[in-house]
């Protein structure tokens, strides 16, 4: 009997340990269940426009819970927000969030915040709202001239939609003109929308017909000024993309001065070699072509003084270009040979425009991103680029003016480095050529010291070789300052002179005013 009352009492020990397991297991499975409570959002901050009179800046924020939820409008501090619904079950749920409200400030205004929660408190997120202000801190205006690269300037446009994937540069704004056909064109502002979360696409202008030729410099100036109105800023930079011959007069283009060097055996200069792919170059409009002062003078009659020009077309960094222009911007970048067709990258290049959530820029990035294409992702690795800061041309000048006059030395121009693939070259390196004036090192010292002042090294980048229509292979690069100059070429001798470039810099021409 001792024997089974012993049994039955470890059996009701057993019996009673199973039972604590089971609760312990009960209770542990409850804890576990409270802490997995799963609540996402797909942002954690919205950044409103500024809504026309009457209606409101909208967003949606995409929520996803494993259990019922609730939403709050916190800190608001006497400002509105709107939400389409205020708790929700379990699964995915789009809550429209919109304000009437306008920024008039300069600055990012806070408007609040809204808390999400799950209800039974396990998980919570916060998603803060902010409100861009009405006149931004600066408007970057894209003007794509022509029709003939427009398969490219639609890569180039779906590259800076990609970039605008993400709300980076609440505070800058993209306004951009395309000219799809002859008589046609376009202005539309690129910005990321807070309701789909992507980049979206707003026609502010259709051109139909187009007041003129997009190379007419009265009708480029109506054009910008009328992108620069639509999209209010503090401060602009503008691209241009087109093709172009540096300095070059729109005359190169006429058919009696291609007779006329034809008559020389000079004709075939601008001709492309057979099988050559597409580049870019600046100016050219169903037969029309503009000189480097009539866009000067358009740039001018806007009224802006442009923080940046951006080049995405040939020979631009050309002193003689460079100089006409340094009166239009604070810095020019541009590429000193051509441009392959493809452009800049606009998905890396856009973000190094728009720092600071779109306050500031790096255009040393800027060049460094069109070098790492080039280097490392195009097929054809050919890419050039140079920074010019345009307040230091003038003592540039001076330097080369000084040059010019204590010139001791032939130049041996077979030996000088160019950036063109022609039988008669017509872009050679700046530095290059002007330090084989001179066997002055005091001269030597103190051009180069002006060059790395007006070019800066950090800005200046290139591959070890560039492509050339004109010979249709890549040519090699010995000595790279980033800029071209015109002076030891002969071709169009008596229209170089003319430049200001040349005015400046020949001998007996006198310093450039003190600032």
């Amino acid at each position: 009997m001792a024997i089974q009352q012993s049994e039955t009492a470890h059996a009701g020990r057993k019996a009673g340990i199973l039972i604590v397991l089971c609760l312990l297991f009960v209770a542990g499975c409850s804890k576990q269940e409270k802490e997995t409570g799963v609540l996402s959002v797909n942002k954690q901050r919205i950044v409103f426009d500024n809504p026309a009179a009457g209606e409101t800046a909208q967003a949606v924020l995409h929520i996803e819970a494993s259990r019922d939820w609730t939403v709050q409008y916190q800190f608001g501090n006497g400002h509105e927000c709107h939400l389409s619904a205020r708790s929700g079950t379990a699964g995915a749920c789009d809550l429209i969030v919109e304000t009437p409200e306008i920024n008039t400030g300069r600055e990012l205004r806070n408007i609040g915040q809204l808390a999400v929660f799950l209800n039974d408190g396990s998980a919570s997120e916060t998603v803060s709202l902010m409100q861009r202000p009405a006149t931004v801190r600066q408007t970057l205006l894209m003007y794509f001239c022509g029709t003939e690269l427009y398969h490219y300037y639609k890569t180039n446009l779906n590259d800076v939609a990609k970039a605008l994937g993400k709300n980076f540069m609440p505070l800058g704004r993209i306004v951009a003109f395309t000219q799809p056909e002859a008589q046609k064109g376009y202005v539309v502002e690129y910005r990321y929308d807070e309701e789909t979360n992507a980049c979206r696409r707003d026609t502010l202008i259709r051109y139909s017909p187009l007041p003129g030729h997009t190379t007419d410099p009265e009708t480029m100036a109506a054009i910008l000024s009328e992108m620069a109105d639509l999209a209010p800023a503090e401060r602009y930079g503008l691209h241009l993309a087109s093709h172009a011959k540096g300095w070059l007069p729109a005359s190169v283009e006429g058919t009696s001065l291609l007779r006329r060097l034809s008559a020389t055996g000079t004709g075939d200069l601008w001709r492309k070699a057979p099988g050559a792919v597409e580049t870019r170059w600046f100016g050219h409009d169903r037969g029309r072509y503009m000189n480097i002062t009539e866009l000067a003078d358009a740039i001018d009659a806007t009224g802006i003084h442009f923080d940046y020009l951006l080049f995405d077309a040939c020979f631009m960094s050309s002193v003689e270009a460079l100089y006409d222009l340094r009166n239009s911007a604070a810095y020019i970048v541009a590429s000193p040979c051509e441009v392959m067709g493809h452009g800049f990258p606009y998905d890396t290049a856009i973000p190094t425009l728009f720092t600071e959530e779109g306050a500031g820029y790096d255009l040393t990035a800027l060049c460094k991103s069109y070098y790492d294409y080039y280097a490392n992702t195009d097929s054809y690795n050919s890419g050039c680029i140079a920074m010019t800061v345009c307040s230091e041309l003038d003592a540039l000048a001076d330097a080369m003016r000084a040059l010019n006059a204590g010139a001791t030395k032939s130049v041996d121009v077979s030996a000088l480095q160019s950036y063109d693939g022609m039988k008669e070259h017509q872009f050679y390196d700046l530095e290059n050529y002007a330090l084989e004036l001179t066997d002055d090192p005091a001269l030597a010292e103190q051009f180069v010291s002006r060059m790395e002042r007006c070019f800066p090294v950090a800005a200046r980048f290139h591959t070890a070789q560039f492509y050339s229509v004109y010979n249709n292979r890549m040519n090699d690069i010995g000595y790279y300052s980033g800029v071209t100059t015109y002076a030891p070429a002969t071709t169009y001798q008596a229209d170089w002179q003319q430049t200001a470039w040349h005015a400046a810099t020949k001998q007996g021409a006198a310093a450039a005013p003190a600032k």
